[in-house]
């Protein structure tokens, strides 16, 4: 639980027990719903396109990218949202989707991108593919590469759809060049198509009617282009027989292609990577069918990727999204622009933190009024919206586009039990509906935020008490701007207004600290901090410290890596275990040597040195590690006795072969189960806890785990003294499982963990799941995700309204839950009651 990276194989170890409470063993435990992915997610997950569909049965907002989870369903690559949830559309597709049509009536949809197949790989879809609506159908054979537009345009021969990318030919050999035709039947070609010769291809598609009859836009990168008599580079006109110019075409690739009427009469409007159109500078250009215009001043720099209009008080408006958009004159960054007919503007200008880029937009209507829908690679904060994905007005500013109560971002790796709340720190922005930067704390029903925390990496949550009673305090990196001079801090405390920093760490060569822990050495209780740092406070130290309270204090040497001067050493983790002779403090990290001491991973504190523990933790001569690592330790008791738990990147303890995963009683390092003979050749083991089970306890080891003993654990297992288990199915095959803990809230022991996971137990658990009684009679709790929080408005609202609707839409929840002010009835006068409990009053 000390640690930011799972590339080093770190390990969490927790030891708890709770007589008094009711065991697993009482219960059918299970993963537990309710940490629903906040938007569009998955591993490195982007949202390339966006289009709304009206079909016969209702509109919705169909999305595609590359994403494996649209909020809580699993959703191959593209999903729809009817306003309410999201669905995936069929098995959806193997690849990323990087093109959406869909036809008049929105019967049928095209798609596009770079797939090859369904995403259960049982048709063949050749980089595109219709849906109507219940399953997916190929075009003929397909095309023979990336598909980045798609269009529906009639012309004298006909309706068809047209495809544009970067491919060459159809999967039949149908030479195209980068655009092609389909009929209904068969692929044919545009003339000569476009000249490729220069690579790329073509990357949008609109019909536009200059007064001349409709014709299909082609726009792309595609310089030098020459078709017959036509010389106009990456922007082209099909009639339907023949290719014509738009004027001398643009300097650059034509990402973008939209049609609107902005009160000065219908246009094509043209983005993407360009600073010319015809003879005008423009960064984005309007075309009239005859010449081309600057849309307002141009873009000193940025990336456009695609164009919109959207009526604000009945009038239109243009918007543009993309990457760093800088708009003269005063070069304000933004990736989401506004066109009022007069002036450019930066929207969200705070959108940068941790942001790529905007790559889609579109309108739609999803019962709260039109809004602009967003879609890119984004991690926008609570109050501007959702992971990859949200919603925008006017009025409204960014708001969340859907619900998504689990941890978005890149992961969470660890939790904190202190007192009666659960602490999770991690790489992430949003937590349980709400903003955090990097953690969240949860008391039992809801999740509260620490605002004033600046940009963070925390490592570690710790109660101590200095003279002054107990107060939480974080480890790790904390500073106002990573990028600049601001102090750099490693300690925080939590106050009744927030967060306050101390421990100002800007001198001295410093990274990070990693673990803490309170101890007495004899000299009284003092917070013992190990990590990576040369000095705190303006103290020379050696990646280990002692607060007592006023100031930093050497102990001892500290550590150092001799074997390998490129490489820093850390300190991950402390535990404290008594072999028989008392309580002594033992550190746990990369390191091999404290002073003259020579030492191996592990260390125990004597009061004036570092000592070794029983030959400690060493990589064999052939391993591919460079350096062993323990990252993480802890204690725990079985009717053996008690032992000190080690894990991380090791092979030998002492002198018997481990595979990251060890134990020590004192005297002797010991296996836990026959782990050296595991059939995976190099388990993870990142996270382990205790938790009471009857008469006995269950040790629960996480990590990047797929099997233990020849049975496929997915990430997750448990020891019972004599076997590993799986536990409620694991979690997703290529997840890691990063933090443990045991946790109970007065209704039993769980276990939480955290990690890059996107299921747990075939549900969709966004990076923080729970293991444990699954309940059902929580008052306030109308969506059955054991939390009370805004996602539960929705449903209470429904359960006043509609009984019936409420347990066709909620079939496992109580709608006794919404009796609460506890009258025997489910009415009006419950309302008043659950918004003091929304309130956590």
């Amino acid at each position: 639980m000390r640690t930011y990276a799972a590339a080093t194989g770190s390990l969490v170890i927790l030891v708890i027990g709770t007589a008094s409470a009711p065991a697993l063993a009482q219960c059918d435990p299970a993963w537990m719903r309710g940490f629903d992915s906040p938007g569009i997610d998955g591993p490195n997950p982007r949202v390339n396109c966006v289009l709304p569909l009206h079909a016969p049965d209702g509109d919705r907002l169909i999305v595609g990218g590359y994403f494996s989870v649209a909020g809580g369903t699993r959703a191959q690559n593209i999903a729809a949202w009817d306003g309410r949830r999201w669905q995936g559309l069929g098995a959806g597709l193997n690849s990323t989707v990087s093109a959406l049509c869909v036809t008049p009536g929105g019967n049928d949809l095209y798609v596009g991108g770079n797939f090859g197949t369904s995403g259960d790989y049982t048709q063949v879809l050749w980089y595109i593919a219709r849906w109507d609506g219940s399953r997916w159908y190929p075009l003929g054979e397909g095309l023979a590469g990336d598909v980045r537009a798609i269009a529906y345009f009639e012309d004298a021969s006909g309706p068809a759809i047209y495809a544009g990318g970067e491919f060459r030919e159809t999967v039949d050999q149908i030479a195209v060049n980068g655009v092609a035709k389909w009929d209904g039947e068969r692929w044919s070609a545009l003339g000569e198509g476009l000249n490729m010769f220069f690579g790329g291809g073509a990357y949008a598609l609109a019909v536009f009617d200059d007064g001349s009859g409709p014709a299909l836009y082609v726009g792309g990168w595609f310089p030098g282009t020459r078709r017959g008599d036509v010389n106009c580079p990456n922007i082209l006109k099909w009639t339907g027989s023949q290719w014509q110019p738009v004027g001398t075409g643009t300097s650059g690739p034509v990402n973008a292609l939209t049609v609107a009427d902005l009160g000065d009469g219908p246009a094509l409007y043209a983005g993407g990577a360009f600073s010319r159109a015809g003879s005008q500078q423009a960064t984005i250009a309007r075309w009239d069918g005859a010449t081309w215009s600057s849309v307002g001043e141009r873009f000193s720099y940025g990336l456009v990727k695609g164009i919109s209009s959207f009526e604000v008080d009945g009038q239109p408006h243009l918007f543009a999204v993309g990457r760093e958009l800088r708009i003269e004159p005063d070069n304000s960054l933004s990736m989401f622009a506004h066109w009022d007919g007069h002036t450019w503007t930066s929207i969200g200008q705070t959108l940068l933190g941790g942001i790529n880029e905007i790559r889609a937009v579109a309108v739609f209507e999803d019962g709260r009024g039109p809004a602009l829908f967003l879609g890119g690679e984004m991690d926008f904060t609570a109050t501007e919206g959702n992971e990859n994905i949200a919603r925008w007005t006017f009025q409204d500013g960014f708001s969340p586009a859907t619900d998504g109560n689990g941890i978005g971002g890149y992961y969470a790796h660890s939790l904190e039990a202190i007192g009666s709340d659960l602490y999770v720190m991690g790489l992430y922005g949003r937590v349980g509906g709400g903003y955090a930067n990097g953690i969240a704390r949860f008391d039992g029903r809801r999740w509260h935020y620490f605002d004033t925390l600046p940009v963070t990496a925390c490592a570690h949550v710790i109660q101590a008490d200095f003279g002054f009673g107990p107060e939480v305090l974080f480890t790790g990196f904390f500073a106002y701007d990573q990028y600049d001079d601001s102090p750099i801090y490693s300690l925080v405390r939590q106050t009744q207004s927030g967060l306050e920093l101390f421990g100002q760490t800007r001198l001295g060569e410093f990274r990070a600290a990693s673990a803490a822990i309170v101890f007495d050495d004899g000299d009284g209780p003092a917070l013992y901090v190990g990590g990576n740092f040369s000095a705190l406070d303006g103290v020379q130290l050696n990646n280990v410290a002692r607060w007592n309270g006023l100031r930093f204090q050497p102990v001892g040497p500290g550590f150092d890596l001799l074997a390998d001067p490129t490489t820093f050493a850390i300190v991950e983790d402390f535990a404290i275990f008594d072999d028989g002779s008392g309580p002594a403090l033992y550190a746990g990290g990369m390191f091999d040597a404290s002073g003259t001491n020579a030492l191996h991973a592990i260390a125990k504190w004597t009061g004036t040195e570092w000592v070794d523990v029983g030959g400690g933790l060493r990589l064999e001569e052939s391993s591919w590690r460079l350096n062993a690592v323990v990252d993480d330790l802890d204690t725990f008791h079985d009717a053996t006795g008690s032992w000190l738990v080690a894990c991380g990147g090791f092979e030998r303890a002492g002198n018997i072969a481990v595979r990251g995963l060890a134990r020590w009683n004192g005297t002797e390092w010991l296996d836990i189960g026959d782990l050296a003979q595991n059939e995976d050749p190099e388990p993870w083991f990142i996270a382990v806890t205790v938790i009471e089970e009857g008469d006995r306890a269950g040790l629960y080891v996480g990590g990047q785990i797929p099997q233990l003993e020849g049975a496929a654990i997915n990430h997750i297992a448990r020891w019972d003294g004599v076997r590993w288990s799986s536990v409620g199915g694991g979690f997703d095959t290529t997840a890691y499982v990063l933090g443990l803990r045991s946790v109970d809230f007065g209704y039993g022991p769980e276990v939480w963990a955290v990690g890059s996971f996107l299921e747990a137990g075939g549900n969709v658990s966004a990076r923080i799941a729970r293991f444990g009684c699954v309940r059902d009679d929580i008052v306030g709790d109308l969506n059955c995700d054991q939390v009370i929080n805004a996602f539960d408005i929705d449903a209470f609202v429904l359960a006043l309204q509609d009984a019936a609707r409420y347990a066709e839409a909620y079939p496992d929840c109580r709608i006794q839950n919404a009796d609460t002010n506890a009258d025997g009835a489910v009415n009006n006068f419950d309302i008043d009651p659950f918004v003091m409990l929304l309130a956590g009053d």
